[in-house]
């Protein structure tokens, strides 16, 4: 290994040890006063608690694990391959195993209420600890091929654990297919089980709203936490997986590559954060239900009939949405800065592209300036900044997802032409063309919010206390019919470039690793563009066309994922441009290297290798 790889790793070293390190101290504790809640407090055991016990058993794992993959990274391997085969097994249990068993409390606590009859046939804690078992069967035996994943990598000089796969492994697809079936899966099944908990237990709220037992329901804190983890931890993993495998199949650059290993090995260490995750909600949940059962026969537990009121009790939502938007803040607010200065520097306005994905990251930086007012309202359940800061921080997170959405959408009918008229459109794709449809889009949309920035500021001004970030009111019914409709236009723009795209690709010729390799980034680019949409945007959107006092809720938690989407939109930046992170000398010397045809190179370098 080069001293160059060398020292790059002693950076990712040292942030490895700095994710690990408080996952020992503070996991550990935390996965023992759960188990202790579990084992000597709980009296009855009930589905729930089979399905969390597993949980923490497959986390304790993986806490096992944890030690020698500080100690392994980037040294000699001395205590035999078969030793690492399970210390690494032992981590894509644990991630799968976590994936599976969130999925199962999920789909108990949907059956539970929307089948309460059948319920009672189909729940069982002798049922639940069969399918356990079946979980646990299936995660050992599908962790047997890594101990195959070694074979023929490693001598006796360089034996590394945690690091290396034989070249065999990259020709092995099915075992990306498996990882990506079984989260896509997962992910389906969880997101429509937490948002129809959600939804019947607001209707059963409704109906009995003085029911003590609705309004302080478990359910709904255990779904929605283990939403929460999932979508946080798993997600970046399963993406960075799969372009990391495409990167090899495919022989990309190897600067790239090393890239992406970086990229892999950050995205496992977040996932590695789903213990404490895991052991902290838990636990809380384990310690509510228990003081929460011990008053129940003396005392009614109310909480806020509105949230216009002002109370001070924090509920499960405020909680969750504080820290929520306070994660986002912490990832969008660094990662936006870093890309629109290496834009600035590297790029600049020399091309249509670079211009566009300026915008978008200024977007991106509005609203992340905006969180810290959410995360404070949210935290204290009080407003002193008055209506018109409340009306700035409301509209600047609906501007932002207006324009992402415009800009996105741009990008991808730019790369469209690109690939599809490379010639014909040299005159039309020129950076003062860019800057000048930017300036129209921000001009159009500011100029139709003005509008709802009265409306809303109207109403605020009325309301003794401002419940900043609780109304909707200021929108009147056009807006969201609008905004929905607009939208489902730019989907379908982006569904329709990226079909036609893929069949442009698919026809030409691909002799060459490098050639590949844009054609993959192209790829990407549309990829990630569909999945801003359709999970960050459109959720969001549709819900507004529902909008009433019993969605308030659902609403507010698809806000809080609509703004993670400021943390996804560098992905689209480092796929639109090869050489992201090169300087302008470096990328004028390999201009002739990424080009996908001598006709793309003319038209298209200055976009696709900056």
């Amino acid at each position: 290994m080069n001293s160059s790889t060398s020292y790059s790793c002693d950076w990712l070293c040292w942030v490895q040890r700095c994710v690990y390190v408080p996952i020992l101290v503070f996991g550990f504790p935390l996965i023992l006063a759960a188990l202790w809640q579990l084992l000597f407090r709980v009296k009855r055991w009930s589905e729930s608690m089979v399905y969390l016990i597993n949980l923490i058993i497959n986390d304790s794992l993986l806490m096992l694990s944890l030690p020698f993959k500080i100690h392994a990274y980037n040294k000699n391997w001395t205590l035999g391959p078969t030793f690492c085969s399970l210390l690494e097994s032992l981590l894509y249990v644990n991630i799968y195993g976590s994936i599976m068993l969130s999925v199962c409390i999920a789909v108990d606590r949907y059956v539970a209420l929307q089948f309460p009859f059948a319920a009672r046939r189909l729940r069982s804690t002798r049922k639940a600890w069969i399918v356990c078992l079946i979980v646990w069967m299936m995660v050992f035996g599908c962790s047997f091929p890594i101990y195959g994943l070694h074979e023929n990598s490693q001598t006796n000089e360089t034996a590394y654990c945690f690091q290396t796969f034989s070249n065999s492994t990259w020709k092995k697809s099915w075992i990306l297919v498996c990882m990506e079936t079984v989260f896509c899966s997962s992910a389906i099944v969880m997101v429509f089980c937490s948002v129809r908990v959600v939804q019947i237990l607001h209707n059963l709220r409704e109906r009995n709203p003085g029911d003590s037992k609705l309004r302080n329901n478990k359910s709904m804190k255990i779904v929605l936490s283990n939403l929460v983890v999932f979508l946080t931890c798993f997600i970046p993993y399963h993406i960075a997986a799969l372009i990391y495998f495409h990167a090899k199949t495919h022989e990309w650059c190897p600067n790239t590559i090393k890239h992406l290993r970086y990229f892999v090995h950050m995205s496992i260490c977040i996932s590695n954060v789903n213990i404490l995750a895991d052991g902290a909600c838990y636990y809380f949940i384990l310690k509510e239900n228990l003081e929460s059962a011990q008053k129940e026969r003396r005392m009614a537990i109310r909480v806020r009939e509105t949230r216009i009121r002002g109370s001070k009790t924090l509920t499960f939502e405020e909680v969750h949405n504080s820290v929520v938007y306070g994660l986002v803040l912490a990832v969008g607010l660094p990662l936006n800065s870093l890309s629109l200065w290496i834009l600035l520097r590297s790029h600049g306005w020399r091309s249509p592209c670079a211009v566009l994905m300026v915008n978008l990251a200024v977007s991106d930086l509005l609203l992340a300036l905006s969180l810290p007012l959410r995360v404070y309202y949210y935290a204290t359940l009080h407003w002193p900044f008055g209506p018109i800061t409340c009306t700035a921080a409301i509209m600047l997170f609906r501007i932002n997802i207006r324009t992402s959405s415009i800009f996105i959408t741009l990008i991808s009918v730019d790369r469209l032409i690109a690939l599809v008229f490379p010639l014909r459109s040299r005159s039309l794709r020129t950076s003062a063309c860019a800057i000048k449809c930017c300036a129209v889009v921000w001009i159009l949309i500011i100029s139709l919010c003005i509008p709802e920035i009265i409306k809303l500021h109207g109403a605020l001004k009325m309301c003794s206390k401002i419940p900043c970030f609780e109304m909707q009111s200021g929108n009147s019914r056009a807006v969201p019919i609008s905004q929905a409709v607009f939208l489902l236009i730019l989907l379908l723009v982006n569904i329709v470039s990226t079909v036609v795209v893929i069949i442009v690709l698919r026809k030409r010729p691909s002799a060459g690793s490098s050639k590949v390799n844009n054609k993959m980034n192209v790829i990407l680019i549309f990829v990630v563009n569909m999945l801003v949409f359709t999970i960050f945007f459109l959720p969001f959107t549709l819900q507004l066309l529902m909008y009433n006092e019993n969605n308030g809720q659902v609403i507010r938690v698809l806000i809080c994922l609509a703004s993670v989407n400021c943390c996804l939109d560098p992905l689209i930046y480092y796929f639109s441009l090869d050489s992201f992170w090169q300087d302008s000398g470096k990328r004028q010397t390999d201009a002739g290297t990424y080009s996908l045809s001598r006709s793309m190179e003319r038209s298209c370098s200055r976009e696709q290798l900056g």
